[in-house]
């Protein structure tokens, strides 16, 4: 519930409002030994801290919640969030590593046999300069 509260306070823009939401909720998933629920509320911190442009904070975030995919081994969730680290790097001119973040989202969508692929592979065209 918490963390819903967090993703309407975040679309309404009240940051605060879904950081101490987003808060809330991961000390209940962690009271109930949710991997699933830490790593969303992790991400979804880290959205925030990109929209605020805390480069760092949002890496430090998306690595936490990219530790816990990996750990319960979510490859959907994964790539969604190679996805989204993809423009940190970006935002940062680390060009290559946001390459290499949707390539391996781009990989895991293929094995999964997702819709998103497109989406993916029109996301590491654009990285690396393609018009085709």
């Amino acid at each position: 519930m918490r963390k819903a509260m967090g993703d309407v306070q975040q679309f309404r823009k009240d940051m605060h409002a879904a950081l101490e939401s987003y808060e809330q909720a991961l000390g209940l998933f962690r009271q109930v030994g949710s991997k699933l629920g830490e790593a969303n509320c992790y991400l979804a911190q880290g959205g925030i801290a990109l929209q605020e442009e805390d480069y760092p904070e949002a890496l430090r975030l998306h690595y936490k919640a990219y530790q816990l995919y990996q750990q319960i081994q979510d490859r959907y969730s994964q790539a969604h969030l190679l996805h989204s680290r993809s423009f940190i790097y970006e935002a940062i001119n680390e060009q290559q590593r946001a390459i290499q973040d949707v390539e391996k989202a781009l990989t895991i969508a293929q094995s999964l046999n997702i819709p998103e692929v497109d989406l993916l592979q029109e996301r590491l065209d654009e990285l690396r300069g393609d018009s085709s």
